[in-house]
């Protein structure tokens, strides 16, 4: 079972996203090993609540305009962070698929692993899968 976690530092409760992606336990228990986590970030950027009016914070429109605050991930969580900068489509899923298959995961076949890289590239819904 592959568990995807979206943008993982626009969340309050990095804490317990770290103890899922780095401990790969929940309150302590520990995770099934056929649960695969996959998440995202974001480059951290300014306190966006800071700047606007405390009347739209305190009424929580701050939220529904879209506005978030994306918060710079743990240390913990940097250590394991990807980063995929600016490579062309064909080679981010290319370096998608080859991290996907250095897990050494005989499980993964290239089959499955190309379709996992088309998820992970955003190219493909779960649902699509055979």
């Amino acid at each position: 079972m592959i568990v995807f976690l979206d943008e993982i530092n626009t969340s309050r409760v990095l804490g317990l996203l770290k103890e899922i992606v780095v401990d790969r336990s929940i309150g302590g228990s520990i995770l099934e090993d056929n649960i695969v986590i996959i998440s995202a970030c974001n480059p951290a950027r300014q306190n966006v609540a800071a700047m606007m009016p405390s009347r739209e914070v305190d009424l929580g429109r701050d939220f529904v305009s879209g506005h978030y605050n994306v918060r710079p991930l743990p240390i913990s969580l940097q250590l394991v962070k990807w980063d995929y900068g600016s490579l062309a489509s064909s080679q981010e899923k290319e370096f998608i698929f080859q991290r996907i298959k250095m897990t050494n995961e005989p499980a993964i076949s290239d089959g499955l692993a190309r379709s996992m890289t088309e998820v992970i590239a955003g190219e493909l819904l779960l649902s699509e899968i055979e």
